[in-house]
């Protein structure tokens, strides 16, 4: 599997994890992205191809490749060997998953369960995935929700709620160009330090602000996305890191979890 597939499929897995997290019942996102990452790999086998056959649909006749790409990471086989009490085999999720989607009920608790079972091999596969990535644009989440100079701060307050974001990229809104990130410990300590003036704060303009020296944007590392994760790594203060293209644009911005 070349770069490019792996991130995509990596991708794809980050966003079904994501959608199952914030609705605890839709395991079917991260099992449709099973699919399609097994029916890749069948159809990359060249035993397979040899028969001239289309490969057969269905998750069960895909369980083999996915188990045998999940075995790349030791959250696989190794890690559940020796906690058997706190980690289940990828192979055992897998038949797990595959056997309670063909059953009849897929709401309440039985969903969310499932949903769990779907999360954790999600978990294995974006780690076997990313077993020889070491730049940290193979990590960065690409196309990052930014806020602008010129927005109130009631429209940044909202994007922050809404995404459960701690940190936000600062647009001028000129180009993507970022000037800094914006906290969430900074909106909070404008916003709420004198209550009586939280309605006026929340029309001002965040650019005004920061200009003014009210709010204090945090300047955060950058690096190209060539950079290698170990070097960025070794002084790397937590604050998320801006990762930028040759002409200084925004491409990603890279945080601790996104390499966990």
């Amino acid at each position: 599997m070349n770069a490019d597939t792996t991130l995509y499929f990596r991708d794809q897995l980050r966003e079904a994890r994501a959608l199952a997290l914030r609705d605890a019942e839709a395991f079917h996102e991260i099992v449709f992205v099973l699919e399609r990452l097994g029916g890749y790999l069948c159809n990359q086998d060249c035993s397979v191809r040899k028969k001239g056959k289309t490969p057969p649909s269905g998750l069960a006749h895909k369980e083999e490749h996915n188990i045998k790409l999940a075995e790349d990471s030791p959250l696989a086989i190794k890690i559940p060997s020796g906690f058997s009490d706190l980690h289940t085999s990828f192979e055992t999720l897998h038949r797990l998953v595959r056997e309670a989607r063909n059953d009849a009920m897929h709401e309440g608790a039985f969903a969310r369960h499932l949903t769990v079972h779907a999360i954790e091999l999600s978990i294995t596969l974006e780690d076997a995935l990313m077993r020889d990535c070491d730049q940290i644009s193979d990590y960065m989440v690409r196309n990052p929700i930014c806020c602008f100079s010129w927005q109130p701060l009631s429209f940044v307050r909202q994007t922050m709620l809404v995404n459960s974001f701690s940190y936000l990229p600062v647009l001028s809104g000129y180009n993507d160009e970022a000037v800094g990130l914006i906290s969430d410990m900074a909106l909070a300590h404008y916003l709420r330090q004198e209550s009586q003036l939280c309605e006026k704060r929340l029309a001002e303009s965040l650019g005004d602000l920061i200009d003014s020296d009210q709010i204090k944007c945090c300047e955060p590392k950058r690096y190209k996305g060539t950079a290698l994760v170990k070097d960025v790594l070794k002084d790397w203060d937590g604050i998320p890191i801006l990762v930028e293209s040759s002409s200084n644009r925004l491409i990603g911005i890279l945080t601790p979890y996104d390499l966990l």
